[in-house]
């Protein structure tokens, strides 16, 4: 018995209760109370009883069949017409609702997700745009020690690609940790990784960081140190 019968009616274990199931009459004693648990969305019920004691009384049945949706309503009629006494139940248009809100909420999650990228993309603008005095002085200078503009490239790109690495590796155990909680502990489904897709997107999104990263550092990898030098002359 559940525990909020007993808030209703002072009830303890050993007493007995008379239940009446269809017309059929039924003594019951209170062999545990139970208390529901919140973390997880199964159906709950308020009386749980042994398989023997409702043997013989009047039992529902409900069993699932999927069929294609041309099928549903002959079926339909052809087992109203076997057996009046089964009803049938269209499910097919609420998945479709359920699906509806679905889709929608993917689109929300995609719009949030757009916005966070541009604002990932205007915060990497931004730090390399800050930082360019500094990457100038380093560029001037690998040069001046004699490395080509194509070096001096590599070390941006291996400099955005260690920053984009760890901030897209760091996402993905966030996204996959919080999957895995959400499909073990809250919707009671089997949890999917999805490594295949995860890759894909990892390496998408760190061309594109590096990409957006050295789109600013042009003008920096095109200055001449001898035009440097000249705009600065007490260096």
């Amino acid at each position: 018995m559940l525990d909020t019968v007993v808030e209703m009616r002072k009830m303890d274990v050993g007493d007995t209760i008379r239940f009446n199931i269809q017309g059929v009459p039924l003594t019951a004693r209170v062999s545990s109370i139970r208390t529901r648990t919140t973390d997880t969305l199964k159906p709950f019920f308020y009386f749980v009883f042994e398989d023997k004691t409702l043997h013989s009384a009047p039992q529902t049945i409900f069993t699932a069949l999927r069929v294609p949706s041309d099928r549903v309503g002959p079926l339909q009629s052809r087992i109203v017409k076997t057996f009046p006494n089964i009803s049938v139940i269209d499910l097919s248009a609420t998945i479709q609702v359920f699906a509806r809100i679905m889709r929608q909420l993917s689109l929300i999650v995609r719009g949030f997700s757009i916005l966070s990228m541009a604002a990932g993309i205007l915060i990497l603008t931004s730090a390399v745009f800050a930082t360019r005095a500094e990457r100038t002085t380093e560029s001037v200078y690998y040069k001046i020690l004699g490395a080509q503009r194509f070096f001096v490239a590599k070390v941006f790109v291996l400099e955005i690609l260690v920053a984009g690495l760890l901030s897209v590796m760091l996402a993905l155990v966030i996204s996959q940790t919080g999957s895995f909680l959400i499909c073990r502990y809250y919707l009671d489904i089997t949890y999917h990784p999805f490594l295949g897709s995860c890759g894909l997107m990892v390496a998408a999104a760190l061309v594109l960081i590096i990409a957006v990263g050295l789109i600013p550092a042009r003008s920096i990898l095109a200055k001449r140190p001898i035009v440097y030098l000249r705009e600065r002359p007490d260096e």
